[in-house]
């Protein structure tokens, strides 16, 4: 992997996310629990239960990544090398100002869960609809740092390098209307990612975001 972030040409890469587990505690917090380990009382625990089982079946974290070397960084905008893929954000342009390679990224739980929330809601059953929805949301979140934190980091020591913090449409300067262009450079099709006129993603527990990838303070002489 570390080669193919070094890499200016790379293609898409994808993979799956077995280890990536339900953050139970997240959840709670999501759904407005004031503490991850608040002891729920029934009927509420056991059909918090319920919608953990049913969505850990639902739900297939995967990835897809994609490296891009930076050609230019005025502070304004980033552009890439063998690319047209143009950042226009100041605070990404100041995220990756150190950074001579920059990693694209989606991640999503899959349809299925979206398909049972659906349901649920169609069914009136608003309560099981909520609950499925911030396990979704929470789950996507905990994706996404699996190929942040723990893959990507992991690979890039292993080169002498480190990882920033990651950026999302939609945040700060950075228009929601890049998702369409993020998801088609990171190869998020290939996972079933798509991308609405509204500039939503499909799968909705999907996220998408952006990285930089740079030498370690010791190893840049």
């Amino acid at each position: 992997m570390i080669t193919e972030l070094e890499n200016a040409q790379t293609t898409p890469v994808t993979m799956e996310l077995p280890n990536v587990g339900i953050p139970r505690g997240e959840v709670l917090k999501r759904l407005g629990y004031p503490t991850a380990t608040v002891e729920l009382q029934e009927p509420v625990r056991s059909m918090f239960e319920d919608a953990l089982r049913e969505a850990g079946g639902l739900m297939r974290p995967i990835a897809a990544c994609r490296a891009l070397r930076v050609e230019s960084n005025d502070g304004q905008a980033v552009r890439f090398k063998g690319t047209a893929f143009t950042i226009e954000s100041r605070q990404v342009a100041k995220l990756l100002a150190n950074s001579k390679v920059a990693v694209c990224f989606a991640v999503t739980v899959g349809p299925l869960l979206d398909e049972r929330i659906s349901g649920r809601m169609r069914d009136g059953d608003m309560l099981m609809a909520t609950i499925l929805d911030a396990i979704g949301s929470e789950t996507a979140d905990a994706a996404a740092d699996e190929l942040h934190w723990k893959i990507l980091s992991r690979q890039a020591e292993a080169g002498a390098h480190s990882v920033t913090a990651r950026f999302s449409p939609g945040y700060g300067d950075w228009p929601l209307t890049v998702q369409k262009d993020l998801i088609g450079i990171c190869g998020g099709s290939l996972i079933g990612i798509t991308v609405t006129p509204s500039s939503l993603m499909i799968p909705r527990k999907s996220i998408s975001a952006v990285l930089g990838l740079h030498v370690t303070t010791q190893n840049a002489k």
